[in-house]
């Protein structure tokens, strides 16, 4: 199988002590721009479409351009309506039906044979990036070695990230049976338990702790919250019971596998790097000695230029949903952090020295936001940790 190419990366922190803002906190305009749901949501979703025909009429005058439009809109609210029924997911349609409907408007202004081509392009993709993707994880491999005085091993672990439930999903369950096949020794989650729009569900916290209670349960299960917007403290002390992982909080789990020792930290995120690489440099110093590899968990890789100096291996994290929307040959266009496109997913090593491997994720974002990927499917994290002796190069 082949494996993920190391990213060399070399970049220098930054100080964000005077920003307003960070990806993931309630403050972010992320979360202003998905309150828009509940004023839209004051019409019928079904007089948008009336709305901006109408709208394409009085630029054009042309009605049959209207009506070509006026049909593309309603197919895009007829996906997003059985986006729920086909157990994908559970949005509301009707402000992503207003963006899809603004992508559609300058493509109208084109001649008129063009103008249906590029509408019907754009159909295919609604229907591969809102039903087709989100139902397809990849496995994606990553091999670490890591020479030492312990025993020659191998461990195989399971990252994943950025779960999202709202309800058990096609994709979830197909997670669930992905993961158990793979057998791992170590399952490691980087945060983000929780949808936006899922937060005090009843149901929502059953289907969670459905997911973690279905994983292979010889495997050890290691967690970190993530986003605190996302995974708040009410909700995570009823599931959190109810499930046989390890929730980190700031703290140190080591582990014994093959005669070598694995120290697992778990650093809770609040997307202040400056805050929390101090918190994480109190956390190494009270700590035991390193053991044979030490494996940061933690939700957003902003913090690896703050901490690639330190005593660790490996830094795991999420968040970025790898932009959820990349291009051929570009990649993606948006990633939420704080280093723009600097690392949105796969294997990096940073400043030469710390393995950074930032996760797709499995989920969607919540409330109004588009319940879309394309070409950034759902991502299982399959790392191939190799012990080799001192002696082997």
């Amino acid at each position: 199988m082949r494996k993920n190419k190391v990213k060399t990366l070399k970049i220098q922190p930054k100080d964000f002590s005077g920003r307003a803002y960070f990806p993931g906190t309630e403050d972010h305009p992320f979360h202003t721009i998905n309150s828009l749901d509940k004023y839209t949501s004051v019409l019928p979703a079904f007089l948008y479409p009336l709305i901006f025909a109408g709208l394409l009429y009085l630029f054009t005058g042309d009605w049959v351009r209207s009506l070509i439009y006026f049909g593309f809109i309603l197919t895009d609210l007829l996906i997003l309506t059985l986006l729920p029924r086909l157990r994908v997911s559970f949005g509301p349609p009707t402000l992503p039906m207003i963006f899809l409907a603004i992508f559609r408007f300058p493509f109208m202004l084109l001649g008129l044979p063009h103008a249906i081509v590029f509408q019907a392009l754009g159909a295919l993709m609604v229907i591969y990036g809102f039903i087709i993707e989100p139902q397809r994880p990849k496995v994606e491999r990553y091999s670490i070695t890591k020479c030492q005085n312990g025993k020659p091993g191998v461990i195989k672990i399971v990252h994943i990230s950025d779960l999202h439930m709202e309800y058990l999903t096609r994709n979830d369950e197909r997670v669930i049976r992905t993961i158990n096949n793979l057998g791992p020794d170590l399952i490691l989650f980087t945060g983000d338990f929780f949808n936006l729009s899922n937060q005090h569900d009843e149901q929502t916290n059953r289907d969670i702790v459905h997911f973690f209670n279905h994983l292979p349960p010889s495997s050890k299960i290691f967690a970190v919250t993530g986003s605190p917007a996302v995974d708040t403290g009410e909700s995570l002390d009823w599931i959190l019971p109810q499930m046989n992982i390890h929730l980190l909080k700031n703290e140190l789990n080591t582990l014994d596998f093959q005669g070598n020792s694995i120290n697992i930290y778990g650093l809770t995120c609040s997307h202040r790097p400056g805050e929390d690489s101090l918190r994480l440099q109190t956390l190494l110093q009270d700590s035991p000695p390193g053991g044979d590899v030490n494996i940061l968990l933690y939700h957003s890789p902003d913090l690896a230029p703050e901490i690639s100096g330190f005593n660790l291996d490996l830094q795991l994290s999420g968040h970025t949903h790898g932009g959820q929307i990349q291009f051929p040959f570009i990649g993606p266009i948006f990633a939420a952090s704080l280093y723009g496109l600097a690392f949105t997913n796969g294997h990096y090593l940073v400043n030469d020295k710390l393995n950074l491997i930032v996760s797709r994720g499995l989920g969607l974002e919540g409330s109004a936001a588009p319940r879309v990927r394309f070409f950034s499917p759902p991502e299982i994290g399959l790392i191939t940790l190799e012990f080799l002796p001192d002696n082997v190069q």
